[in-house]
């Protein structure tokens, strides 16, 4: 078994084959996994920021086995080992041959990543329950890990979508909805589509990514769709999707002007339910809510198995669905200054000062207070 770490582009774009006869080979994994979404985000944001590529290749008899997407980030005054992409990556994980020994290959590997350099802290997230790496990351991090949740809906459990939808019913305020619909359906002619013309969809995603900050700054909140770095990772990944027929992107129109936006993946027959967004000016019937009750009844007609709406416990995803996959942050510090910074994220380290600053006599408390004010 030999192991390399790819450390510069070149080398990135030369295993793009190895990699995607890899997918093929592997055990059930996320579009996220795919070389064209790594690739792509490197181009558009890993590169220009200055991360520093770490892709750990593991190979068996010549053959790629397993590949592990890291990159170091700076993160304030950190470098941190982290996935590559997962700030746009609700799953995240390692590649492995379903052939291959998991726990032996898996064991070697993470010896590798230890022992990279030029990192103070490792820092993993979106794992999921289901991941192959999960059993060796609880045990070689003693860290608790963080928890959050991605509601899903097997489809293929339920005969049709009236058989599905009727079990569903009582959480869906149907009557409201209904009503909803028709004062909709007042304004004009409403309309589903799938967009299947290249020609629309720089046009359609830049629309969904203004429907989106709009929406963020109603709650006055960020995300990363407001940097100009990743709108261009997404354009770009948006067209490779169309390419190879794995892009979904879904419009609900009134008189042909899009009131809500879905756009999102179709890959191994599971639907990724990615960005969704919708016209403000048009919240009060529910837009959001009618398209994607279109979009689940499109999945049962097309044979699509599952359903995955991706990190978040909103509770409307709840409405459709009482399944849901766990997914599991892991972070460990690798060297001094790296325990430090840990611990000063983490809470503890602010904690134990806070504790220090308590105990001191009043009057020492005062004069440092007018020193920091200073």
């Amino acid at each position: 078994m030999k192991i390399d770490i790819v450390e510069d582009p070149q080398s990135f774009a030369q295993i793009r084959q190895e990699w995607t006869d890899l997918c093929l080979r592997s055990s059930p994994h996320q579009y996220f996994q795919t070389f064209d979404w790594h690739w792509t985000w490197w181009t558009h944001v890993g590169s220009p920021k200055g991360d520093k590529l770490r892709i750990i290749i593991v190979r068996e008899s010549g053959c790629v086995v397993s590949i592990w997407p890291l990159v170091i980030a700076r993160q304030s005054s950190c470098r941190v080992l982290r996935w590559m992409a997962d700030d746009v990556s609700d799953y995240c994980d390692v590649l492995i041959d379903r052939e291959t020994e998991a726990r032996e290959c898996l064991k070697k590997a993470w010896d590798v990543l230890r022992s990279i350099s030029g990192a103070d802290v490792l820092k993993l997230d979106h794992v999921r329950a289901d991941s192959p790496i999960r059993s060796l990351l609880e045990k070689e991090i003693c860290e608790t890990p963080s928890i959050s949740v991605a509601p899903f809906i097997e489809l293929e459990r339920w005969k049709n979508w009236p058989t599905y939808y009727a079990a569903f019913k009582k959480n869906l305020q149907v009557k409201t909805h209904s009503r909803k619909l028709r004062r909709l359906k007042e304004k004009g002619p409403v309309s589903f589509t799938i967009v299947n013309n290249e020609k629309n969809l720089d046009n359609i995603v830049q629309l969904m990514i203004r429907q989106k900050i709009g929406r963020f700054e109603e709650k006055g909140q960020s995300g990363v769709w407001d940097k100009g770095s990743h709108v261009a990772f997404l354009l770009s990944a948006v067209k490779n999707a169309f390419a190879d027929n794995t892009l979904h992107l879904s419009v609900l129109s009134v008189n042909d002007h899009a009131i809500a936006i879905h756009l999102g993946w179709r890959y191994n027959n599971c639907l990724y339910y990615y960005i969704p967004t919708f016209d403000l000016s048009f919240r009060q019937f529910s837009p959001g809510r009618i398209l994607l009750e279109n979009l689940l009844e499109w999945c049962f007609t097309n044979n699509v198995k599952m359903f995955d709406f991706m990190l978040g416990d909103e509770t409307y995803k709840y409405n459709w669905t009482n399944s849901e996959m766990q997914s599991y942050s892991y972070a460990s510090p690798i060297t001094l200054w790296g325990r430090v910074y840990f611990k000063w994220v983490t809470g503890s380290l602010k904690l134990f000062l806070k504790s220090i600053f308590d105990r001191m006599p009043s009057v020492l408390r005062r004069r440092m207070g007018i020193l920091l004010k200073k």
